[in-house]
């Protein structure tokens, strides 16, 4: 099996379990902080939480240790974006079953306010800075209802998307996006079959009639890569759609009493693997489901989520024309031939990405393994941009997506006001949000 240029990582009672090909997993004892990690989301592998249900408590693993963060909340489910160390999220429970939502700022964890109808949260996914989605129920007195909601960090302001009280029970427990309009969600417990998997595109639900299970995860690399899982009374079962939802293959099935499944997640060239109970890691090689590890009676798995590689890279800026080009040369591991999104800080700060390089094109070379790239660009407004990377494999062209830009310096920088360049970061499309 091929590297996959980062890590899976698992959670797992008092372990965390990671793989860095996805065939042979190898855990990692959370001593002196012990009592059942529940959930795990990373921006990169020197930047992987998981939090515990037990203690209250986020472990952060900078590559070589632990160090513990208190939280005074029942956590359930944990997000973060690719690009941001210093940003993000964990979200369960706290008292009269209220829900909680906490956030991470490169230093400390801070509690959000949160609003009078949220409940428990099951799962959230982050799109950008600006567009947090959680999963869960309605807080409602002796029942429950399945509750869609949107939060903006940056605004502090809270949307209900969708609130399916009055017409079906039960609750989100999964939720997987490609964009504000690609939203799958997926439910249990609802009297109305239809809505057990659900699509939301912006402005409406759409239930997706899938086969009548109650589901507990849903994921993909694609609308046309999407996957399912079931926690059944004990029966586990892989389901996949490759027509955005509007019908459903079963791939996979395991019996009562070791058959659950749970969480999954999947990288961009469709390799997916799911966990469940009884130490259960199965994986979908991207044409056939394999059983890579199955301990009857083991410790269940509670989550899974991959850990990219660290993209951040020392950069040097040069003026190098009257309009303020910067040449910037870094080095850093690139996958060859995929999309990439390019990120840049300022003071060594990438909390707040800076774009400088969108229209322009560079070049690479291999050296000790790595990808060395120059970029060469005028600063741009935000957009689609491309860079032409030469490699040991190939020559290719990159596509470039430009997110954001701010300048911190007054109008554009020219040849003697360049903005002081510290760091530059790249991310492979669709590694994007909390999985």
């Amino acid at each position: 099996m091929a590297d996959l240029l980062g890590e899976l990582w698992i959670p797992q009672v008092d372990y965390l379990w990671r793989s860095q090909d996805g065939v042979s997993f190898s855990s990692i004892h959370t001593a002196p902080w012990l009592g059942g990690y529940t959930a795990v989301t990373a921006p990169d592998s020197q930047h992987v939480w998981s939090c515990n249900y037990g203690n209250f408590d986020n472990l952060l693993w900078n590559g070589s240790a632990f160090t513990r963060y208190y939280i005074w909340t029942g956590p359930l489910c944990m997000a973060s974006l690719p690009y941001r160390r210093d940003l993000a999220w964990v979200a369960g429970y706290g008292s009269g079953d209220a829900g909680r939502l906490w956030e991470w700022n490169g230093s400390v964890w801070s509690n959000k306010s949160i609003p009078s109808n949220l409940g428990e949260v099951w799962d959230m996914w982050a799109y950008d800075e600006e567009n947090l989605y959680l999963v869960g129920s309605k807080k409602l007195y002796l029942t429950s209802a399945p509750l869609l909601t949107h939060y903006n960090p940056r605004t502090d302001v809270w949307t209900t998307l969708s609130d399916l009280q009055g017409t079906t029970g039960g609750s989100w427990n999964g939720i997987h996006g490609f964009s504000p309009t690609q939203i799958y969600l997926s439910g249990n417990g609802f009297v109305d079959l239809n809505y057990r998997l659900s699509k939301w595109n912006g402005s409406s639900l759409i239930g997706l009639s899938p086969p009548s299970r109650n589901y507990s995860s849903i994921n993909g690399s694609s609308p046309t890569n999407l996957w399912a899982t079931t926690s059944d009374a004990g029966e586990g079962r892989w389901y996949r759609s490759t027509n955005g939802g509007s019908s459903w293959s079963q791939k996979y099935f395991k019996a009562w009493p070791d058959g659950n499944l749970t969480h999954q997640v999947f990288l961009p060239d469709g390799q997916g693997w799911a966990v469940g109970s009884d130490q259960k890691i199965i994986h979908w090689t991207g044409s056939s489901v394999v059983e890579r590890k199955f301990v009857p009676g083991g410790a269940d798995f509670n989550d899974i989520t991959f850990a990219d590689y660290p993209y951040y890279m020392t950069v040097t800026p040069n003026p190098v024309s009257e309009e303020g080009g910067t040449e910037m040369t870094g080095v850093g591991r690139f996958p060859v031939g995929e999309e990439l999104r390019i990120y840049m800080g300022q003071n060594g700060d990438t909390s707040d990405p800076l774009c400088y390089c969108g229209q322009g094109y560079g070049y690479s070379r291999e050296a000790n393994s790595q990808t060395l790239l120059t970029f060469v660009s005028p600063p741009t407004e935000k957009g689609e941009g491309w860079a032409t990377v030469e490699h040991a494999a190939g020559t290719f062209r990159a596509p470039v997506t430009i997110l954001e830009k701010e300048w911190r310096s007054k109008g554009f920088a020219t040849r003697g006001e360049h903005p002081p360049w510290a760091a530059v970061g790249a991310r492979r499309l669709g590694l994007e949000g909390r999985r």
